[in-house]
């Protein structure tokens, strides 16, 4: 289980959009124009991304006509009732933390026992053991008395946040000096799997309008509004590395930090985060967010409509949170990014779809 490179067909769709590619500028203030954004959400007609009116209305009308259709969207909801049963804030709490997600790195339990190990591990994890991270090739289970998080690294920026790495002799990764977080890579496995359900959600109340099934999005992208501002921009891989700081002033400011990043011995701050923009993420994808971005934008296109007893399922605050907290926010680092390739291109697409979703034309643009 972990993050999937492979676009969902709402991503690819997404990333047709050739306006993605024009240049955005560095100064996130002008690629973001908040005061846009309030002006002209009010007028979006949901769903407003990749996924169209007529899509719905042809999806809806298959599942009435084809077995095929209606085998699978039931299939899709009794998932989705199971989803929405489990999402309480208790749940969601401890599924999605305020850690700022890690990515990948290297089993010290395979070099230990003279085994040959990877750079990005190779790495099992599971939702019913959601605080352990399994290594496929050893089976040593992490956290582990015997490899240690002995390193750790506390935020100034956000004194709530302490990251973890494995201490010992450190590995070299991609020609850097590298230590693993198993305590960062489940908070990005756990954000993974609960994003994952979100998806499924959305697509159930699109096919079957179950509130409830809405209802449940709206509670995960409420915990995630809450946390998003909170993650930093943070080195992807095995490079650890964090921009500890406003995310915004390190999205701007990437190869050119103001202050000291976060890194652990022996390795010494530079005030740049390793690899720039190609790694760098805030939910621990190694430079591919975008993906995300577009699939969060979309549970809340699908869904922000809803109705239940006679009544909006979101309230209008809970839409204003979502959107600047959330999606907007999750945006922010892309459009920071002159860059053109295959990742930023993700990136971009991720951008244009909260555009869409929220009424904000120059992220389209």
């Amino acid at each position: 289980m972990g993050w999937c490179h492979t676009p969902t067909p709402a991503t690819a769709l997404a990333m047709t959009a050739m306006v993605v590619l024009v240049p955005m500028s560095t100064q996130a203030q002008e690629a973001i124009d908040y005061a846009q954004w309030q002006q002209y959400r009010v007028g979006v007609q949901h769903p407003a991304g990749a996924i169209k009116p007529g899509d719905l209305l042809r999806a809806r009308k298959n599942t009435q006509l084809y077995g095929w259709a209606r085998s699978y969207a039931d299939g899709l909801c009794k998932s989705a009732d199971q989803i929405a049963e489990r999402f309480t804030p208790e749940y969601l709490a401890h599924m999605v933390t305020r850690l700022t997600p890690a990515c990948t790195g290297p089993c010290p339990a395979c070099r230990a026992k003279g085994l040959p190990w990877h750079p990005n591990g190779q790495w099992s994890w599971s939702a019913a053991r959601p605080d352990e991270l399994t290594c496929g090739a050893c089976k040593t289970v992490f956290p582990n008395d015997e490899f240690p998080e002995s390193v750790v690294l506390h935020s100034k920026w956000d004194p709530q946040q302490s990251f973890g790495f494995a201490g010992g002799e450190h590995f070299m990764c991609f020609g850097y000096r590298a230590r693993p977080s198993f305590t960062g890579i489940i908070a990005g496995r756990k954000l993974s799997y609960v994003s994952g359900q979100v998806t499924t959600l959305a697509i159930a109340y699109a096919l079957k309008q179950n509130p409830a099934h809405a209802g449940a999005v709206k509670a995960a992208l409420l915990r995630l509004a809450d946390v998003f501002p909170h993650y930093m921009v943070r080195a992807g891989y095995g490079y650890g590395e964090i921009a500890d700081m406003d995310p915004h002033v390190a999205a701007e400011n990437i190869n050119k930090l103001p202050e000291d990043e976060l890194v652990y011995p022996p390795n010494a701050p530079d005030r740049r985060l390793h690899t720039g923009f190609w790694s760098a993420s805030r939910i621990g994808t190694a430079g591919m967010d975008g993906g995300w971005v577009a699939n969060m934008a979309t549970a809340y296109d699908l869904t922000c409509t809803a109705m239940g007893q006679g009544r909006p399922v979101y309230t209008d605050e809970e839409k204003l949170h979502i959107e600047r907290d959330l999606l907007l926010e999750s945006a922010y680092l892309a459009v920071c990014d002159e860059s053109i390739n295959n990742k930023s291109v993700g990136n971009r697409a991720g951008a244009a779809a909260v555009g869409m979703v929220v009424g904000a034309p120059d992220l389209v643009h």
